[in-house]
């Protein structure tokens, strides 16, 4: 605290420079140099406190807003493995049915991926095709595949991503 005068006194603190003038009584407490810093450091505090409310208040958005995507992201993934599994049943040739009825459609939701896999030996060979005989004839014949996963994963792909766009736009207009 300076002196620039008998009663006028500069103060410098936290940042701020302010000056007081006080005449006659100074009580303590109540008036004078001593007071008004007070009431200054009291709007610092308050200032302070309303900060730190906003940045709790921006957390629990940004909180709440992450675990609305992680939900948003759950929902997707679900609504792919629902779309796969139809477009395997639809791609996938019918002889006995054991083909159709083993494909396993997995979302893994920490990654944000989804598998697709069959676990019978011949699955592989009726989707990328094969070569083999020709109606017994020892023939080089290449029966062409199906492609039923991949043409699954693809339609899958692409339904996601409408969903996707459908679902921010929904979140934007939310907010």
């Amino acid at each position: 605290m300076a002196r620039k005068s008998p009663n006028e006194f500069i103060h410098h603190d936290k940042g701020y420079d302010y000056r007081q003038t006080y005449r006659g009584r100074n009580y303590p407490g109540t008036e004078g140099p001593y007071f008004e810093e007070a009431k200054i450091l009291t709007r610092i505090d308050e200032e302070e406190a309303i900060d730190q409310e906003f940045i709790k208040n921006l957390e629990e958005d940004i909180n709440s807003l992450a675990a609305e995507i992680d939900f948003k992201n759950k929902e997707l993934l679900d609504y792919g493995v629902d779309v796969i599994k139809k477009a395997l049943v639809k791609y996938t040739p019918v002889d006995t049915g054991e083909l159709v009825n083993n494909w396993v459609v997995t979302p893994d939701y920490d990654e944000g991926t989804i598998e697709i896999y069959n676990k019978l030996d011949y699955a592989n060979a009726i989707e990328y095709g094969k070569y083999g005989m020709a109606n017994g004839i020892a023939k080089n014949v290449f029966y062409p595949g199906y492609y039923m996963a991949e043409r699954s994963f693809h339609e899958g792909t692409i339904k996601m991503q409408e969903k996707g766009r459908q679902m921010i736009r929904e979140l934007e207009s939310g907010r």
